[in-house]
């Protein structure tokens, strides 16, 4: 691969900064900590995507039931990006689009591109294209994956670049590989293509009627469906990149193996997700590495000595982080936290596979804990998808604890999680807790976030904490007891009993044995599940093989 060559990589979503409404949520933050590790390490990548007007939704929640309402998410690109002089024509959905480039500049040159349809010139609904992140309308949907499929890639063209691999970050980008069997031969076109999924169950992937396909898509491209992914009458994106990405990969080691139960004719590697650890360290985390280990933002892997770090030390930073997070609480919802009290975080999506409000389930008992040891505290945050019941309605559950809150049980909800609020959480909360159904978790990467900040993990063994945990060393798993993988009582028993068996006794009586486990997680999982290792991954084995 010669110097003025690029990866080109394709993402629906990428989060930079909290204040570029281009994400929604882990994916997005995954490509951005992605884009900003390539430019770091000095490799040639482009990152493509699409420019939303309103971003994805601003959450807010009704202060008596917690219910949830979505108004969009308005930002001024003009403040974070810069436009690009040369406007482009595409030749899309049967007509002429004309698009704008804006650019956010990343290190070693490289940048981030965002397609934007929004021009004086464009019909209205050429406009609507990218008005919203994860579009509800069907066809201005596929619109989108066009946009960003098709038209990134005669974008790349048209701007000069020289592209040896096309890297997919989901499906979503899966049109892309028409224009390039236009040119190229089909094993061509698989000897450039990468494709990294991230859904680990069969009906997350998204797919289409062939009808609609047949009236959107340019004649030319319906050659290039193959035949036998054509089921029911319908097309999964999924299936069109696995048919012409000559690399395939899942998000973890887990993930990679059930990849191959849900797409049993195509090979997946596996590649576990990394987080940018720059991004994600606190500032007084990153003071502290600084000093002992100075040589950790160039070379992530120097994490791994976090143990010569002074626990006193330690422990200074993170009560630091927990008194930002507290006023932060505060500020926003007037509640009191106390910085002596164990306190665990949950940010995630709500939804009903991530059993956000699993450890409430039997009440009394985490009640009883929570007396025994002078306290426990919860901080909670995370949008569910639009109009979904299932996940409003755990908002709503969670949000109802709150408004019973004890002086030994306090419990808060935090509205329209966003990367400012993440790493108050990550960084701030003393462990960090996630309880998705097993083998739902495709990797997760809020976990390696907390790790990197001394937070250890209270788990179900899914995804990335399969690799990561090491029990009473980097955190605790979730159901390794349990025969059943599916006995959800048995799961929360265990939850219950490690709370009060192990995660409090040592929190409370055992300062010296808990800071050490802080250590122990930078040391171990800071230090392994960055960005930069990832890259490395797709480096050797995708990219320049």
């Amino acid at each position: 691969m010669s110097e003025n060559k690029h990866v080109a990589y394709f993402s629906m979503e990428i989060g930079l900064e909290s204040n570029i409404k281009t994400y929604a949520g882990g994916l997005g933050i995954l490509a951005g900590d992605t884009l900003k590790s390539a430019g770091e390490m000095g490799v040639n990548v482009v990152g493509i995507s699409l420019l939303y007007k309103h971003g994805y939704f601003k959450q807010t929640l009704d202060k008596e039931t917690g219910d949830q309402s979505e108004a969009t998410d308005d930002w001024d690109p003009n403040q974070f990006l810069k436009l690009n002089p040369i406007s482009l024509q595409l030749e899309l959905f049967g007509s002429d689009v004309n698009v704008q480039i804006w650019q956010y500049q990343l290190e070693n040159s490289n940048k981030v591109l965002f397609i934007d349809t929004n021009l004086d010139s464009n019909p209205d609904q050429i406009k609507a294209i990218t008005n919203n992140l994860y579009e509800a309308d069907n066809l201005i949907r596929l619109q989108q994956e066009m946009l960003l499929g098709i038209g990134g890639v005669m974008i790349l063209e048209k701007l000069g670049y020289n592209i040896n691999k096309y890297h997919l970050n989901e499906s979503h980008a899966a049109f892309g590989v028409f224009p390039l069997l236009e040119k190229y031969s089909q094993d061509a076109v698989k000897d450039m293509v990468v494709f990294t999924t991230h859904t680990p169950v069969l009906h997350g992937h998204r797919g289409y009627k062939m009808d609609i396909l047949k009236e959107y898509l340019p004649q030319k491209y319906l050659q290039f469906i193959p035949k036998e992914i054509i089921k029911d009458g319908s097309v999964l994106l999924t299936d069109i990149c696995l048919a012409y990405s000559g690399f395939n990969n899942g998000v973890s080691k887990k993930h990679a193996q059930v990849s191959k139960l849900l797409f049993p004719d195509s090979d997946f590697e596996a590649i576990t997700n990394g987080i940018h650890a720059t991004t994600w360290a606190s500032d007084s985390i990153q003071k502290l590495f600084d000093k002992y280990l100075p040589n950790w933002r160039q070379d992530p892997f120097e994490l791994r000595n976090a143990l010569k770090i002074p626990s006193i030390e330690i422990l200074h930073a993170h009560s630091e982080n927990k008194q930002l997070l507290f006023d932060y609480i505060y500020e926003k919802t007037a509640k009191s936290f106390d910085k002596e009290v164990l306190t665990i975080g949950f940010g995630r999506r709500a939804d009903s596979y991530k059993r956000n409000n699993l450890v409430f389930q039997d009440i009394e008992r985490l009640k009883q804990i929570a007396d025994k040891y002078d306290g426990i505290q919860f901080v909670f945050a995370g949008k569910s998808y639009p109009n979904v019941e299932a996940g409003e309605k755990m908002i709503r559950d969670i949000y109802s604890h709150s408004l019973n809150s004890t002086e030994s049980y306090n419990v808060v909800y935090l509205e329209d999680y966003d990367m400012d609020i993440a790493k108050l959480m990550i960084s701030g909360c003393d462990i960090w807790l996630n309880t998705p159904k097993k083998t739902m978790e495709a990797s997760g990467t809020s976990g390696m976030k907390a790790a990197l900040n001394g937070v250890p993990s209270l788990s179900v063994l899914d995804g990335w904490w399969v690799e990561g945990c090491v029990e009473d060393v980097t955190g605790w798993s979730i159901g390794g007891i349990c025969e059943d993988p599916e006995d959800q009582m048995c799961e929360l028993s265990n939850i219950y009993d490690t709370l009060e068996d192990k995660i409090l006794p040592l929190y409370k009586i055992n300062k010296l044995e808990w800071v050490k486990i802080m250590q122990q997680s930078i040391a171990i999982n800071g230090s392994y599940f960055h960005t930069h290792r990832m890259l490395s991954e797709y480096i050797s084995k995708a990219y320049f093989k």
